[in-house]
């Protein structure tokens, strides 16, 4: 399980997450346990805080300098009033 290969290595137990650990924490291109073990978290800390965040649930010193969550088939943001060429 993810939880016994990260929990040996985790020192930040319970200590409150930094802007730039949470930044890594939530980049979805790596995998829980990569981030985990490279911030010094439980697997369960990351994907607890990535669960806060796609519900919408995060602390709100974190949520104020975090993007919001953008599920990724949502395609992309779409501006209605701009043209290609418009300057």
């Amino acid at each position: 399980r993810r939880a016994q290969r990260t929990a040996g290595e985790a020192t930040s137990h319970r200590n409150r997450w930094s802007i730039d650990d949470a930044r890594t924490a939530l980049d979805v291109t790596l995998a829980v346990p990569e981030v985990a073990l490279l911030l010094g978290r439980t697997a369960s800390a990351v994907a607890g805080l990535r669960a806060k965040w796609r519900s919408g649930a995060l602390p709100p010193a974190l949520a104020d300098q975090l993007p919001p969550y953008r599920p990724a088939d949502a395609g992309p943001i779409s501006h209605p009033h701009t043209e290609v060429g418009d300057d």
